[in-house]
């Protein structure tokens, strides 16, 4: 009984290490709006790689991220995918194979169109952080000392070329 329960123990303990030794790092891109610490307070954490979501939902992933013009490029793609299946131009199973494709393409760069987007709205690029998750994320971020001084030595500078 005493040895099973050893067992079970070195068993769980073994899992445990393994599971922390195989935990995924994501890579998030932060983007601030503005210089300076107030520029912190609403700094936007986008995770970057595959988005099912994207890959899910398209074109819906689309207009709720506000992405409106390719959104309706999206739309008409689709629409002539139809009527091209419907004319005979392509086989179904070909439309159906090019709309995987594109569904594919749309969840593997739906984060780099977020980041134009935000990059057409003002917002900078201010670093690159690795995390298992968002929150951990926002944390590593937040206590890394140079993310505030890059902040501030950035608006500081400027005043001082004004």
């Amino acid at each position: 009984m005493m040895a099973s329960a050893c067992g079970f123990s070195f068993v769980t303990q073994a899992r445990r290490r393994r599971s922390r030794m195989l935990k995924i790092m994501a890579v998030y891109s932060v983007h601030l709006r503005g210089e300076g610490v107030s520029s912190l307070a609403d700094a936007v954490f986008i995770r970057e790689g595959f988005a099912r979501s994207a890959f899910l939902f398209g074109p819906v992933w689309l207009l709720h991220h506000g992405l409106w013009l390719t959104a309706g490029l999206w739309v008409a793609g689709a629409f002539s995918l139809l009527a091209m299946a419907g004319l005979g131009v392509l086989s179904g199973a070909a439309a159906l194979t090019i709309a995987l494709l594109l569904e594919a393409l749309l969840g593997l760069e739906a984060n780099r169109l977020l980041e134009r987007k935000l990059q057409a709205r003002g917002r900078r690029l201010a670093a690159i952080v690795a995390a298992s998750g968002l929150d951990e994320a926002e944390s590593a971020f937040f206590r890394r000392g140079d993310a505030l001084e890059s902040s501030v030595s950035t608006t500081e500078s400027r005043e001082e070329s004004a």
